[in-house]
């Protein structure tokens, strides 16, 4: 957008604005764009009132523009201001950080620190989470870095066969929803998205230290331990799938946003970032679903193998302490080739398969799964359990260590020699010193 001649619209309504005020150079209009967009985001982020605001969002161009009565001179005072305050409270907010940082040799160490002192495994997340929120906004070492990555490892590995129904993205439209009595969980997911947009706003936002310097990585692993890794995908999907083909051709591998079959829930979460932040948020969001495998969480539950109902292998269920769970099958020579069955645990421990919904595609058997699932789970005071059926955690590619593994094994590799190095460094002095 920073291309664009953006101030050629001063107006609300897109009026064009001819007086003599009007910047005509470029330069300078790209100068202004990028002032508003700071002191927009800041109206935005302390609620400042109607009456007070130089900016208002213009959804046609996807950023904020300044009012009607904005002069350039104005525009830059407050630029001014905004800068000040916000170097202020990062110097405050470094301050504090650096009194209060725990100090742990590695992620992994941490998070198991988080879970002794914590009263559950969520209240721990939670924890870690604002941890790597307040680390964000700062100027992060390697070191730093590497610590929160090890530590939002870590915490989803662990989350691992504990389903929170609040990640759990609600696959129906508005009218299938009403069909099946589920309006009240379409809407509760609709809102969770938008609540998610909003959130990858704030953690851009928040996440810039300098002019042009953001700690995007640690963002999203922010928004993903709090909204799950398929909603927060879903709503960068939405948001690229919208941007005109040269900020679009600006994202790596960006096809996989291009194949999301998104509901309707969807429509309302729309991202007010610049669009090279989001497709730098969702190249980093990628990077860490391929480290992570992430691929092996997106469904409730955990694969399964070795059980035949009917005909159809089970290949992933989910159990609850209520002695019920919900499991789908595959069968290649069945007329309808997936199905998604909810069963009951009898007191010899074996499963009772029934109310069976069936399908020929798997994305069908998904959606129905993840759907029953939420709203068992939504509408009962119920926890997961694990099924001796289940196999081993979710399972990496052959040949693929986990991220746990591939932490330990860089941490304990051997360092490389450097006495040439040193010899020769020895010698300069030396040389030096003639």
């Amino acid at each position: 957008m920073g291309n664009r001649d953006i101030y050629a619209y001063w107006i609300p309504g897109c009026r064009y604005y001819t007086e003599p005020r009007m910047p005509q150079d470029k330069a300078e209009q790209a100068r202004l764009y990028e002032f508003a967009q700071a002191v927009g985001r800041r109206e935005n982020a302390h609620h400042v009132s109607d009456e007070k605001r130089l900016t208002w969002w213009n959804s046609d161009f996807g950023s904020f523009v300044p009012k009607e009565y904005v002069t350039p001179e104005l525009l830059t005072a407050r630029y001014t201001e905004v800068t000040e305050t916000n170097q202020k409270e990062a110097q405050d907010n470094m301050k504090e950080k650096r009194v209060d940082a725990p100090v742990y040799q590695n992620g992994t160490e941490f998070w198991h620190d988080l879970k002794k002192t914590s009263v559950n495994l969520k209240a721990a997340a939670v924890t870690g989470g604002k941890y790597i929120g307040a680390m964000m906004k700062h100027e992060c070492s390697k070191k730093e870095n590497r610590l929160c990555y090890e530590l939002f490892a870590a915490m989803y590995e662990d989350m691992t066969g504990k389903t929170d129904p609040a990640k759990l993205v609600y696959p129906y439209s508005e009218e299938r929803a009403g069909e099946r009595l589920e309006g009240s969980h379409y809407r509760a997911s609709a809102k969770l998205n938008s609540d998610c947009a909003r959130a990858i706003d704030d953690a851009i936002h928040d996440c810039r230290y300098g002019p042009k310097m953001y700690n995007l990585e640690l963002a999203a692993m922010k928004v993903i331990q709090e909204y799950g890794f398929t909603r927060v995908s879903m709503v960068l999907a939405k948001n690229i799938q919208n941007q005109d083909g040269e900020a679009f051709a600006l994202l790596p591998d960006n096809h996989w946003a291009k194949q999301y079959a998104l509901p309707a829930s969807f429509d309302s979460a729309n991202l007010k970032s610049q669009d090279y932040l989001v497709n730098e948020f969702a190249y980093r969001t990628c990077i860490l679903y391929d480290n992570l495998g992430a691929e092996r969480f997106e469904l409730p539950g955990l694969a399964e193998s070795g059980k035949i109902n009917s005909g159809y292998d089970i290949t992933r269920s989910i159990a609850f302490d209520n002695g019920r769970g919900f499991a789908i099958g595959h069968s290649r020579t069945a007329p309808d080739n997936f199905v998604c069955w909810q069963f009951t645990v009898e007191e010899n421990g074996n499963r009772y398969f029934y109310w069976g919904n069936y399908c020929d595609r798997l994305s069908d058997a998904e959606a129905n799964y993840t759907a029953r699932v939420l709203v068992h789970m939504s509408g009962n005071d119920v926890k997961e359990v694990r099924r001796p059926e289940a196999l081993p955690e979710a399972a990496l590619p052959e040949g693929k260590p986990s991220v746990l593994k591939q932490i330990r094994d860089a941490r304990e590799a051997p360092k490389p020699p450097r006495k040439e190095k040193e010899a020769g460094r020895r010698k300069n002095k030396s040389d030096d010193g003639r």
